[in-house]
């Protein structure tokens, strides 16, 4: 009974400093600090400016907006910019990003567009350094250190404020090991309380435990659960923490009392 009493004690003693945040470099995270940041772009698809593409990005750029966008890697090693985990919703075809090669991707295009699924060095290149781009690497493990190093390929000489997150922490693990100055993030939500799919990584992952695997620089949480334990502890101990995803003028107003900086849409 005892050696249980000394055990459980030990873990609440350790389970807060297990979560704390990288402190060396933080002065970097300044440029992504009480801004908004643009979920996916700054898309209006009544307008037909789609979500994740370069017209997007562009119309957050020239909004002085920071800009979040998601990376697969297709089954030629290229980067794209793109959501889903399929294609189904956007372009009604059931294959993901990492079944086709980026030429067969290409030849979705958006509703009432001309536009295609760019690929990362494109968004690079318009974007050009003048809005800070936080990236996040879609994985579920597939793959995951080929995706995270050609991310890394892509950003590591970008003139400009650039961060990467993931729901994957492994992904983050690898950048804290591989890639140490890269800004880095743990995207998270409580998936105890949300409803639908409940991944056990994922699950674990919101108790923030990797942390003190991947020492991220900032947490990236869902704002509705803004009151989660882990969350509360990071920021406590001087943690940097964004919010996901507010939508309207009141939601992106309530969200930044706490959150040091909100992903909005709409």
């Amino acid at each position: 009974m005892i050696y249980a009493v000394i055990i459980i004690t030990a873990l609440v003693i350790l389970y807060p400093l297990s979560i704390i945040p990288r402190t060396k470099g933080r002065e970097k995270l300044g440029e992504f600090k009480n801004r908004l940041i643009a979920h996916r772009g700054l898309f209006c698809e009544g307008e037909n400016v789609y979500e994740n593409t370069l017209s997007a990005f562009l119309k957050a750029k020239e909004a002085g907006l920071a800009i979040e966008l998601d990376v697969h890697l297709t089954e030629d090693r290229k980067l794209v910019v793109f959501h889903d985990d399929n294609f189904f919703r956007m372009f009604g075809s059931h294959f993901t990003p990492e079944d086709l090669p980026l030429s067969k991707i290409k030849e979705f295009c958006f509703a009432k567009t001309d536009e295609r699924v760019p690929e990362l060095y494109e968004v690079l290149r318009e974007i050009n350094g003048e809005v800070p781009l936080l990236i996040e690497i879609k994985t579920m493990g597939k793959r995951y250190k080929t995706l995270c190093e050609e991310v890394y390929e892509a950003i590591r000489n970008y003139k400009g404020p650039v961060a990467v997150q993931s729901f994957y922490p492994p992904a983050i693990i690898y950048f804290k090991k591989k890639h140490p100055e890269i800004l880095r993030g743990i995207l998270a939500t409580d998936f105890l309380r949300k409803k639908g799919e409940r991944k056990l990584l994922y699950i674990i992952g919101a108790s923030l435990c990797f942390n003190f695997l991947a020492v991220p620089d900032f947490v990236s949480y869902e704002i509705k659960y803004y009151d989660a334990i882990p969350l509360n502890i990071f920021k406590m101990g001087g943690g940097t923490v964004f919010g996901w995803t507010a939508e309207g003028k009141d939601e992106i107003k309530n969200s930044e009392e706490f959150f040091d900086s909100v992903i909005f849409e709409k």
